[in-house]
């Protein structure tokens, strides 16, 4: 603000001095016209004429010629009146320019929605040649073409990303109540906000875990899971070959809750689980399954769990 006000005094100064160039010439030129069009109210034809009159008639005009000795007075508080009076509204005219290319470069900036469905997977080709895989029941938002100073997409649901490298502008994912920041690296994050977590789990290079509670710096064969109630973490270790393994069909559950397991079988195979038996909800199992039916991962649950179970269409209760 102090540098834009310093070249603004600067420029009035050359301005009643007479050492403007053709281009502050005319840009001045065209501010005091426009002021002359919304004080007065003139018509575009009177505008149009007034802006064939020469830069001196203009100065003319602001600063008219002494017309006696007693005036002088006046006019000197009339010129510092004046030019306070030509800074405030050349200050606001540059405001006022810089809003509306911003505003501009705003909307010309095209944001892209890709969603996905029950059981459906999606690749997405983002501008700087980064590969991301939505896993379903899941929506990405990003820009068509990102900035020049960085690169930002918002995620709900679960993803697998693979960033291109570019030291120079860093990627960031902003997820549910979390970002995760990277230069270049695979990497899965899942972030559905019906879940009691949320995950980062890293396959190569590093990246950076950031919410308002804590920050982690996270490397290959290191995860997160963060509670969606409270924000707490966890950290551990994991396998990098089971890093985004349902996208190849694979289901890989490590030491996790019978809740949490039908979660992922909800929006996998479009059904409901209803639990009639809290103890059994809370079991915890390990499990892996690949390109299985419904019905054969509930038996293979059932013989860890010990429960019963019985579905009416799209709804499974189990006790």
């Amino acid at each position: 603000m102090q540098q834009e006000k310093d070249y603004l005094k600067n420029l009035l100064s050359r301005y009643q001095s007479g050492n403007l160039s053709e281009d502050e010439k005319k840009m001045i030129s065209q501010w005091l016209y426009q002021l002359n069009l919304e004080e007065s109210n003139l018509t575009l034809e009177q505008f149009n004429t007034l802006s064939n009159k020469s830069f001196q008639e203009i100065s003319e005009r602001i600063n008219p010629p002494n017309k006696s000795k007693y005036f002088n007075l006046f006019k000197k508080f009339h010129a510092v009146a004046a030019s306070l009076v030509f800074l405030l509204g050349l200050s606001c005219w540059f405001f006022m320019q810089n809003k509306q290319q911003q505003n501009d470069s705003s909307f010309n900036r095209e944001f892209l929605v890709v969603n996905t469905g029950v059981g459906e997977h999606k690749t997405i080709k983002l501008s700087d040649s980064s590969m991301v895989i939505l896993n379903g029941m899941s929506k990405l938002s990003y820009p068509k073409i990102f900035s020049e100073d960085k690169r930002e997409v918002k995620l709900v649901g679960e993803a697998y990303f693979e960033v291109s490298k570019n030291p120079d502008k860093p990627f960031e994912i902003s997820a549910n109540g979390f970002n995760v920041q990277v230069l270049g690296t695979s990497f899965n994050v899942s972030s559905y906000r019906d879940d009691n977590l949320s995950s980062v789990s890293v396959r190569t290079g590093k990246v950076a875990v950031v919410s308002p509670l804590q920050n982690q710096i996270l490397v290959a064969g290191e995860s997160v899971e963060i509670e969606n109630g409270t924000g707490a973490w966890t950290k551990g270790e994991i396998n990098t070959h089971d890093v985004s393994k349902w996208k190849d069909g694979k289901l890989i559950f490590h030491n996790q809750s019978m809740k949490s397991i039908t979660r992922v079988l909800e929006r996998k195979f479009n059904v409901d689980f209803v639990f009639k038996n809290k103890r059994i909800q809370d079991k915890i199992i390990s499990l892996q399954i690949k390109d299985q039916s419904l019905k054969n991962i509930m038996s293979a649950l059932q013989l860890s769990a010990e429960f019963k179970y019985e579905q009416n269409e799209n709804t499974i209760i189990i006790w």
